[in-house]
């Protein structure tokens, strides 16, 4: 073995060492008293990559906390802290890193209490659905995405029949054209994913005619239809869900 091989690996080993030392701190805080009885559970992250990333959450962890003032420093029980470490160690995202500190910083304050839920939901999206998260939550009418009217058709029995979606999923991808995303082509994947996970959810409203129509001047409304007709109109909603609104205050900031 040269010199400068041995010296590159007593150098790797080295970094090794003092990231291990780092992670066993940054663990020791988020679970408490129960990082020793668990015999220093620091091991199980002894990768470089999963290391790097744990460091690099425990830094924007500790930045927020310093940014909100706060002191406070509560251990999350294990049984939500270790899911959360393994898994946000795994990620190497910046967008997705900063989902992982939030809900970590949250965690460990007196403010929030943090669903089981949530764990599983981040492993589950990828980098542009953070994004598209972040964008969702800075939208005018949050947490109301977007809307569409389909109007005269025939009356349904059942009024989904006449409620396909097809233009909000078409308002949502041209919304995404306008995110620094890394691929607009998945956008429509992005939406079927964000359906799944119960964070969006389509939904609707039908009147049916006849209808008064008001502008936001409340002089200038006007019957759409005849009283006779029998006509009907669909509303069409993308919103998001209760639990992706608590999901998206504690994790998007």
């Amino acid at each position: 073995m040269s010199e400068k091989k041995a010296s590159n690996d007593s150098d790797s080993k080295h970094l090794e060492i003092k990231l291990l030392d780092e992670a066993s701190r940054f663990i020791r805080k988020v679970l408490g008293g129960t990082f020793i009885e668990l015999g220093n559970i620091t091991h199980d992250w002894a990768s470089y990559f999963r290391l790097k990333n744990l460091m690099k959450i425990r830094d924007k962890v500790e930045r927020l906390k310093s940014e909100s003032g706060s002191n406070v420093q509560i251990p999350i029980p294990p049984r939500l802290a270790i899911p959360i470490l393994t898994n946000a160690s795994l990620e190497d995202e910046e967008a997705l890193q900063d989902l992982w500190a939030n809900l970590i910083a949250a965690g460990t304050s007196k403010q929030h209490s943090i669903h089981p839920a949530y764990s599983q939901i981040l492993t589950q999206l990828c980098a542009d659905e953070a994004i598209i998260l972040k964008n969702i939550r800075s939208s005018e009418y949050y947490p109301h995405f977007g809307q569409n009217t389909i109007v005269g058709y025939e009356v349904s029995g059942n009024p989904e029949d006449s409620a396909s979606f097809q233009g909000l999923r078409e308002q949502f991808i041209e919304y995404c054209e306008d995110y620094e995303l890394i691929n607009h082509d998945s956008c429509g994947e992005y939406l079927d994913n964000l359906l799944r996970l119960n964070i969006l959810q389509f939904t609707f409203d039908r009147i049916v005619g006849p209808v008064q129509k008001y502008s936001s001047n409340e002089k200038e409304k006007h019957q759409i239809w005849p009283s006779e007709t029998h006509k009907q109109i669909i509303y069409e909603y993308l919103i998001v869900t209760p639990l992706g609104q608590r999901l998206i205050d504690i994790c998007i900031v």
